[in-house]
């Protein structure tokens, strides 16, 4: 009776064992010494191992052979637990009475991160506008070479126009699209002693123009490329061919050479446009004619037709 008892003991403890070892994660081979032990000593499962291995017919050697079972078993068994290593689940701080995070002595407290220092904020770097001119560009107008230009505009408007001048080049070397001021002139679009208004060229082939009342204004100017840019070839040729059936006497008698049509770009944004066609004349007779439109940031001129 006292060997019986011992082995449904010792055959529970074995199974609370073989729980523990499932839910830890122990070595299968732990497990299954500890299931082996467990059926050995548990009387009702030794007995059916009996009818295969004799000697476990004596209690005694059943006893003796679970536990031997068991000892390999607990031998096998990982020391360690799952939170060796880790951050201890929080428990309450005896001063606080808040959670606190406990570090295994196998995790030292990582240490704070260094603080970020602010940098000072770097200032823009200024661009000298001068840099951006070339020494000639602002040149004034006086002297022998200029004798029609000041007769035109009479004497107080060219100095106001050599005032102005220094002034347009910085305005447009501010501008991103011009990378260098190379020649600054007055331009065939102003009023002579009413209005000028000022074209410039940079390295860049952008041209600009700037009248003298832009210059107080902060607005940063278009170049003529820009302005020009957003017309297409389609719109180009269209427009074209309207001025083209404007200077006909027989308009629908217009019929364009559509191969022999043609798009020209300029490096400083002029458009031309060219192409042959037919028209009847007020006898009723063909003429092949060819037909040249130029186009800029104020729109069309009138085509300029000649025969072919």
């Amino acid at each position: 009776m006292i060997v019986a008892g011992l082995r449904w003991f010792l055959g529970l403890n074995v199974l609370l064992l073989l729980g523990a070892a499932l839910f830890e994660g122990w070595p299968a081979a732990a497990a299954a010494l500890y299931v082996l032990a467990a059926a050995i000593l548990l009387p009702p499962i030794g007995a059916r191992l009996s009818t295969y291995l004799r000697p476990l017919e004596r209690p005694w050697i059943a006893l003796v052979a679970g536990f031997v079972f068991c000892i390999v078993g607990a031998a096998m068994t990982p020391v360690s637990t799952k939170t060796e290593g880790k951050v201890v689940a929080a428990t309450p701080s005896a001063t606080s009475g808040k959670p606190t995070d406990v570090a295994s002595p196998a995790q030292p407290i990582p240490a704070p991160p260094p603080k970020q220092v602010a940098q000072p904020a770097k200032k823009p770097e200024v661009v000298d506008i001068r840099t951006k001119i070339h020494p000639d560009a602002a040149a004034p107008i006086q002297g022998p070479s200029w004798a029609k230009t000041i007769q035109d505009w009479g004497d107080d408007w060219i100095r106001r126009i050599n005032l102005a001048l220094p002034r347009v080049a910085e305005k447009i070397a501010r501008s991103p699209d011009c990378d260098y001021v190379e020649v600054i002139g007055i331009s065939n679009r102003s009023t002579v002693r009413q209005n000028a208004v000022f074209y410039v060229d940079c390295r860049n082939h952008e041209r600009f123009y700037v009248s003298e009342a832009e210059l107080g204004s902060t607005a940063a100017p278009a170049s003529k490329n820009a302005k020009t840019a957003g017309i297409s070839d389609a719109v180009a040729i269209t427009a074209c061919v309207e001025q083209v059936k404007d200077q006909l006497k027989l308009p629908l008698s217009f019929d364009r050479h559509v191969l022999s049509t043609k798009v020209y770009r300029s490096p400083y944004g002029n458009i031309a446009v060219e192409f042959d066609f037919s028209a009847k004349n007020a006898l009723g007779g063909g003429i092949p004619q060819h037909a040249r439109c130029a186009i800029d940031d104020t729109g069309i001129y009138p085509a300029e037709i000649s025969a072919r």
